[in-house]
Order: structure tokens, then sequence, then C-alpha cells
């Protein structure tokens, strides 16, 4: 009778683990990929834990609000799982609790559903079916499941202690083994820190189950991160990390573009399959005359072109934690800012956008933060009727490149940053301007005697159209006013297009080998464009990080603190320069380390060996930690106050 009555008493707390790891073990199979190790073990812990505390909440109600809570404990679940696989599906990555209220991912979000939905996604709904058809078909078992509630205090301690026990031991489970036999104590990083400090959602994702993941990312926004590092003793390896940074040495192209204006260029989704001198013939032909550089990456971060901008502006990597850097961290004090360099050199300092700033804070990060001496963005142009977070409309680059000729003509000595947009997802006939230019990209395609059979790509093409028009228009005018050879024009891409699905990269994809690793996604065009100059290709690996010390040095800004920031002038011989991807997953000119896949190491120098690449990877996970103690401390602004070269 006994053990009947204990059978009954755990029969919902079994019900709560088997939805939990059921849909652990969904989530493993479909997204991360992985099998079955000792791993499992640990994620079947976690989940009997988090069954006994959901148990131990939902006995203190009647038995009809329990029936009811358990269904939206069951729902709630579900969705977190459904919409991490749907999210991974669409940027790589997973995403934080702390960008709940960033109102764009989420629209972004929700435009891709339909498009990443996959088969696999139907194992989600096993919980909730097989929960459906008990409550409704068994009335019996129904009532028996919710039947018992707490009459004593005692049972509820009992449960708790339970739940507790549980979790200690899957805790326990953890290794406190380092990750590489690296012989120096700061970079022992293992298992123990993952958990503790969640450097790599995908890793924690994989040792310790989403539902983990997910109550560690909570914990870390409710509690300020990693509770395992005083500040006193973050500040001291801050100071030490900043002081054995190797020095910046001049090179040879160190002060090559001396004294020349300057223009920047951020392209939206901008990828090189969409370079070809068919759809973008003022773009191809720009390669002539540029340095080009064949090894760029930009990763996609957690906020997509927001977090690009950050690390371009500030060479410092986004914070996760944070709903958005460049907000939260928005009057934080940067040594080293290139409107700031430029200024102090006697540059006039623009920044355009050719949309809204609804999302994004840039009416007050670009200029107030970063120190463009003017911001304007669509609404200020005229290109937009008012800002608005529904109804929005992708603008124009051509147009946008019109309105802000004026300030480059008239200006004796400038520095102008351009952040496009009509290269955005969605890539079908709800495109103003993909619909506006796919009866060219039609002609173009009808004189060759081709055609396109996947749409997607087509209206892709015609979005970034638009683009090769605003440089042609860019070019003509800056040669009309005798400044296109004492101009340089740089282009980078935001992001890799994820708006196209996987295959159509597979399909036209000519320059990345996503064979060997995916994470070449993020191989994207980037070049320097002068009429001077001969078309060089620069093998040397680099990412967003890196703009602003090669920017420096390009053109000798004096000001430039090397040691301040943490990307690296990818001429400079004493810097290895290191891609370094949201998930944790790194690459170098040597070797890459594809978490995703596995951890898998791959070489592209067979003088390193695997304690090699574990090395250098601890090495990067305590850079992350220092970087985001810089972050969220203002660390320059409290301890290493600089000048302020604003000469407003």
């Amino acid at each position: 009778m006994k053990i009947n009555k204990v059978f009954k008493s755990m029969a919902l707390m079994l019900v709560m683990f088997l939805t939990i790891f059921i849909l652990e073990i969904a989530f493993r199979l479909s997204v991360l990929r992985i099998g079955f190790g000792f791993d499992i073990v640990r994620i079947a812990l976690f989940s009997l834990a988090y069954a006994a505390f959901i148990t131990f909440f939902l006995r203190f109600f009647s038995q009809r609000t329990m029936r009811r809570l358990t269904v939206v404990f069951v729902v709630a679940l579900t969705i977190l799982y459904f919409s991490q696989h749907v999210f991974y599906l669409t940027v790589n990555g997973f995403y934080s609790f702390a960008m709940t209220g960033d109102v764009t991912t989420g629209l972004t979000f929700i435009s891709r559903i339909l498009s990443n939905l996959r088969f696999t996604q139907l194992l989600y709904l096993i919980p909730i079916l097989v929960m459906g058809f008990t409550l409704r078909a068994n009335k019996e078992l129904s009532t028996k499941l919710f039947a018992i509630r707490y009459d004593k205090p005692i049972r509820s301690l009992y449960a708790l202690i339970f739940g507790l026990m549980v979790m200690f031991v899957a805790v326990q489970t953890i290794s406190n083994k380092p990750v590489a036999d690296t012989g120096e104590q700061d970079f022992n990083f293992s298992d123990v820190d993952l958990y503790n400090n969640v450097y790599s959602p995908h890793l924690a994702i994989d040792r310790f189950g989403l539902l983990t993941y997910a109550r560690l990312d909570l914990k870390t926004i409710m509690f300020d991160g990693d509770e395992t590092r005083d500040t006193s003793t973050m500040r001291d390896e801050t100071e030490e990390y900043l002081d054995e940074l190797p020095p910046h040495e001049g090179n040879d192209y160190t002060g090559l573009f001396k004294d020349k204006n300057f223009i920047m260029i951020t392209a939206e989704s901008l990828e090189p399959y969409g370079i070809n001198p068919r759809f973008m013939p003022n773009l191809y032909s720009m390669k002539k005359n540029a340095i080009v550089f064949d090894n760029y990456y930009a990763p996609l971060f957690y906020r997509t072109t927001a977090d690009n901008e950050y690390m371009t502006h500030t060479s410092f990597y986004p914070d996760r934690e944070v709903q958005l850097s460049m907000e939260a961290y928005g009057e934080n004090t940067y040594p080293n800012t290139l409107p700031k360099h430029f200024k102090s050199e006697d540059y006039d300092a623009f920044a355009f956008h050719n949309y809204t700033d609804f999302y994004y804070p840039r009416k007050t990060f670009l200029p107030d933060t970063i120190g463009f001496d003017k911001y304007e963005n669509g609404v200020d142009m005229g290109l937009l009727d008012e800002e608005q977070g529904e109804d929005q409309y992708w603008t124009s680059d051509l147009e946008m490149m019109e309105y802000a000729m004026d300030d480059l003509i008239e200006s004796e000595r400038f520095f102008s940053y351009f952040l496009t947009v009509s290269g955005h997802l969605d890539y079908d006939d709800g495109h103003p301007i993909a619909s506006k230019n796919l009866e060219a990209i039609e002609d173009i395609l009808a004189k060759e005697n081709r055609t396109i059979e996947n749409e997607e790509y087509k209206y892709y093409l015609a979005a970034h159209y638009e683009f090769d028009l605003a440089l042609g228009y860019l070019l003509e005018q800056l040669e009309i006013h005798d400044k296109l050879d004492d101009t340089v024009i740089m282009i980078t891409s935001d992001h890799y297009a994820y708006g196209l699905d996987e295959d159509t990269h597979l399909e036209f994809n000519q320059s990345k080998n996503l064979e060997d690793t995916f994470l070449n996604i993020h191989n994207l065009p980037m070049m320097f464009y002068n009429p001077s100059l001969e078309e060089t290709r620069v093998d040397s690996i680099m990412s967003s990080i890196d703009i602003m010390p090669t920017v420096a040095n390009l053109f000798n800004l004096d000001d430039m603190e090397y040691d301040k920031v943490m990307g690296k002038d990818v001429f400079n011989e004493n810097s290895q320069n290191t891609v370094w991807f949201q998930d944790s997953s790194f690459m170098t000119d040597d070797y890459y380390m594809d978490i995703a896949d596995g951890q898998r190491i791959g070489y592209y120098n067979q003088r390193y060996n695997e304690n090699d690449v574990l090395l250098h990877y601890n090495r990067l996970i305590h850079r992350s930690i220092i970087n985001r103690f810089i972050l969220q401390n203002d660390y320059f602004g409290e301890n290493k106050p600089i000048e302020n070269t604003d000469t407003n």
C-alpha cells in the first residue's frame, strides 16, 4: 500500500521528467546532431532535478489548478526548445534571455519561421500530444496524476530535498579537468568554468542540456555573470593582459593612405558570389584597383548588424549578457574610435544610414559614444516618413548616397561612414528595392540567354543591384569634383546573407570552402579601393574586430592606442589575428576549431598539434572574460581616463 502511494506521489514528477528529457533528446539529435555519451547521463540528472522542483511547486495547488499549471509548463518548455531550434537555423546561434527586449531580433526571427520549419521539429510536440491524450482520454489516470497534494509541511520538504540532492549529484559529474595541458594556471579552463561562466552557449547545451543553459543564462542576467572572480582580481588580470599585448610596429602598409579622405561602407548581407561583372559591375571593377582581403570574416553575433557595428567602431566584442551592447555600454569610455582619431587630424566625420533608429540607438551611439560630427538616418534624409516599428520598408542606397554627396564634396577632408540597407532580407516580391530592380536583373539574364530558377536568389541580386548603383554614383561624383584620387573607399559586409537558405548558399557559392568547415559561411568581401592601387590580395585572416587597428595603421593615425583594443592590425607581424565566433569557435591562419562540429580541429599548418590549439582556445576564453569585464565595469573610464579629442 505504501509502495502504491509512493508511486502515485512520484507519477507527476515522472511525467515532467519524461517531458524535459524527451525535449532534450530531440534537441540534441536534431540541432546539435550529437549522439549519446556520458553527457546524456548528466542531462538526465538535471532533467530529473527540474522535474522534482516543478512538482514541488505544483503540489501546493488544487487539483484543477495543478492540471492547468502542468499544461502551462509543458507548453512553455515546448516553446523554449522549438524557438531555440528555429533561432539556430536562422543565425547559427542560441539566443539569450537578455535579448527578449530586442524587437528587431524578434521581427527577423518571426519572418524566418516558415522558411526554417523542419520535420524533426515535430518531435517537440510529443509531450504536448501525450499530455493532451492523457488528460482527455483517460479521466481516471488524469485524476490520479493530480490527486496528491501536500497534507503535511514535511512532505514538501522531502520533495525539495530530493530535487536538491539530484541537482547536487548532477553538478558533481561536471569535470574540473582542464581542457588542455597548458602549463599556465590562468588558462586551465574546465567544464566547471563553462558552468560558472557560459562562454559558449553551444558547449553549455552540449554538456548540460538546453534547460540548464537557460537557467544559467537567467542566473547570469540576474546576478551579473561570473561570481568566481572578484572585481579586484579581475582588475589585476585585465591590467596584466593589456600590459602583455605585443607592441604595434610599423610595417610596409603603415601610412599608405596618410591624409587621404576615407569612406567606410558596411554593405548589408553582401556575399562574394553577388559580386560579378553582370550584376554588380561597379563593385566588380573596383577590385582591380584595391587591396582585397580574401580571408576576411564577419562573424554573426547576437544582434547581427548592430553587433558588427559595435565591433567595428570599438574593437571590443559585444556582450551576450546585455540586450544590446551599443546601448548598454553607450556611456563607456573607449580609448580608440576612428572618428575621434580622424578628427584629431582635422577631418570632418559623417555617418549615414538609410533606415530608422527605432530598433538601435545609433542617434546617440554614433555621434555621442563614437564621436561622429553628424549622423543622419533615413528619416533625416526624407527617405522615410517617420520612425515607427511597423510597416517599415527598405530604402534606396542610391538615394542615401545622393543625399550625402554635398557633405563629402564641401568638406576639405572627411571620414564618412555609410551603413546600407537595400540588401536586407526578405528576398521576395515584398521587398520594394528588389522588386524595382528585378526587371533589370531579368534583362541582364535575357541578354546572356541565361535563367536563374532560384527566385529567392534572383531577388537577392535585385536588392544588391541598388548598392552597385550607389557605388557607381559615388565614384562618378568624386571624379567630377576631383576628389576620387584623394579618397580611399573601404567596403565590407556586416554578416553573411542569412536571409538565403543553406541550399542557396551551397548552390551559388564559388569561393567559400563550406565542405571544410561551415565556419567559412562567414568569409565575406572586404577591400580598400583607390584608383592608384593595383589589385593586391591579402591572405592573412582578419575579422570585424580588426578593422579599427588596421585602418589606423593604413592612415598612420597617431592617437591610436593598439594596446587598448581586442582587435589587431592585420599587417602587424607581431600579432596572430584570430576570428572568434559567437559559439566560441575560432580560426587563425594555422588552424581552426569548429565547436558546432563536435569541437573538430582543422589544420592549415602542420607545425601545430592539438595541445597548441587547445592552449590558444583557453587563452581566447580568458580574453573573452577580460573583454566582458572591461565593458561591464567601464574599465577605461574608471581606471584609464583618456583626453577628449572631440574638436566640436
